[in-house]
């Protein structure tokens, strides 16, 4: 009962067995929330218009594809190949001798995990290579937006 403005004729929402128009499979959490979100021109689209409960809907979303993320790779351990990581398991079971540290259940989050610690390091040694390759940058530019910055005026 959170979004019954933008569910005004009360839709069903993401089901996990919708298959897809284009290709074989069924459709993802981001797909759905993908095209929901999608601006398209001459189109009224009442997720993008919804002003503080956009910004809530998107966090929402965020929130659960994460969750569907974190599940996937929990339940399918042993396809992200966790015989490579024996070493990282040896040194958690010596530290919890040593520690007398009681460990919950270990998953390994793989390096394509956003946020992860092996995530951070992957894109470090990436941009280690580049700046071997290619020499320190001359400059470094960042921008920012502010999208209300016109309401903010008035």
């Amino acid at each position: 009962m959170t979004y019954p403005l933008l569910h005004p004729r009360g839709e069903a929402g993401w089901q996990s067995r919708t298959p897809h128009q284009y290709r074989r499979g069924y459709i993802s959490l981001l797909e759905y929330y993908s095209f929901r979100i999608a601006v398209r021109p001459n189109t009224f689209n009442q997720f993008v218009m919804a002003g503080k409960l956009t910004q809530q809907y998107i966090v929402d979303a965020y929130v659960k594809i994460e969750q569907s993320r974190l599940q996937f790779i929990t339940e399918n351990q042993p396809r992200i190949r966790q015989e490579i990581f024996q070493g990282l398991i040896d040194y958690l079971d010596s530290r919890q001798l040593d520690v007398h540290y009681q460990p919950g259940n270990i998953f390994i989050l793989p390096s394509t995990f956003i946020g992860s610690p092996r995530a951070f390091r992957q894109n470090y040694l990436d941009a280690m290579s580049i700046v071997t390759k290619y020499g320190k940058p001359d400059i470094f530019l960042t921008f920012t937006c502010n999208p209300a910055w016109p309401e903010i005026r008035k």
